[in-house]
């Protein structure tokens, strides 16, 4: 329901700065929180502020808050600013029709590796894979929206740096419920590396379960 389309990862943030973010349709105030003090209280798009962290660097927890037209919370995005960064990060968010057609997985992303644009992306819309032709806008199939639904998407920017992020939305869980999946930076010693990501999964599993 709400995505900050401005990422502060990496680097050093300190003074003014423009923050932008994204939102569902069903959004009418979107609240901008700093440090616990709410900085802002935006009541039409665009959803577009400039905040002040500053003149000297200190960590902050930057938070957006999406409210509908009677101040019913819809959802909220967090980001730790000065505060050990991670390698890449992915964010992503369902738009579109509430009956299931036509709905959109808007995804941003940032990355601290050798290209900020991913190689590749894979998307899995209940456990099954989705043709990815903008990695931006995810089209999504026909759903029920009386059923939950699970999407999971996957950024590769490199052989040993990835990001992933969730959404599980529909039935009871309503518009949406999304959590990004932190990446892994990963070292190998003497240089020997496999020769795909994927053969890598395994080791991140415990009783056959990802962790």
């Amino acid at each position: 329901m709400i995505e900050f389309i401005t990422l502060f990862l990496g680097g050093l943030v300190a003074g003014p700065r423009t923050v932008e973010i994204m939102t569902g349709d069903a959004v009418a105030v979107v609240e901008i929180w700093l440090d616990g003090e709410r900085e802002e209280r935006l009541v039409r798009p665009p959803w577009k502020l400039e905040v002040d962290f500053g003149h000297r660097l200190s960590p902050h927890i930057l938070e957006a808050v999406a409210l509908d037209a009677a101040d019913r919370e819809l959802g909220r995005t967090l980001q730790w600013i000065n505060m050990s960064p991670k390698q890449a990060q992915c964010w992503l968010m369902i738009e579109g029709d509430d009956r299931g057609q036509g709905a959109v997985a808007k995804v941003v992303w940032k990355s601290l590796g050798r290209s900020d644009e991913p190689r590749s992306v894979e998307a899995y819309f209940d456990g099954e894979s989705l043709a990815v032709e903008n990695p931006q806008a995810i089209q999504l199939p026909s759903f029920d929206p009386d059923k939950a639904h699970h999407l999971r998407v996957r950024l590769e920017f490199s052989e040993d740096l990835f990001s992933e992020a969730e959404a599980v939305f529909g039935g009871a869980y309503g518009s949406e419920v999304s959590a990004e999946i932190t990446a892994v930076p990963i070292w190998f010693k003497n240089g020997r590396k496999p020769k795909e990501a994927r053969a890598m999964e395994s080791w991140f599993m415990v009783g056959g379960e990802p962790q």
